[in-house]
């Protein structure tokens, strides 16, 4: 007996959903071509002697919830030895709005949001979690 074989689930082609292209560059596999690139800045960074980069793609839990989140890289400053966390964001989900929230009151380190495009990428804001602000005795927001 034949299998009956319904064609709209089925994909033509495996596409990403918001539409990024997948790409590999130094041995490490980016999802979008605009984390590539900022993984580039921040390699021009490290080889000026002002971070390191620590970790590609680390798992985060948020709350005690265990709530996770992966930010694109780990870094740290060399000279304050400062460590940073890196998200190269091209657009905004819903999912992303809630983890950005969760960050600003959860977060282990300041979060670096970078957007734009694969040709000009620019650092957008620095979010601080309200722990770290704490700890440092400042009274910033």
């Amino acid at each position: 007996m034949k299998r009956r074989v319904r064609k709209f689930f089925r994909r033509p082609f495996c596409r990403s959903k918001l539409k990024n292209t997948r790409i590999k560059q130094d041995g490490y596999a980016f999802a979008s071509k605009l984390e590539a690139s900022v993984y580039q800045v921040l390699k021009l960074r490290a080889k000026a002697g002002e971070i390191e980069i620590l970790l590609h793609q680390c798992r985060i839990h948020l709350t005690d919830a265990k709530i996770g989140y992966v930010p694109d890289f780990k870094c740290r400053d060399v000279r304050t030895s400062e460590v940073f966390f890196v998200e190269a964001k091209g657009f905004e989900t819903t999912d992303w709005k809630i983890k950005k929230r969760l960050w600003t009151k959860y977060g282990p380190a300041p979060l670096h949001i970078w957007r734009g495009t694969y040709s000009r990428p620019f650092l957008e804001e620095v979010l601080v979690p309200d722990s770290v602000v704490r700890n440092s005795g400042g009274s910033q927001k």
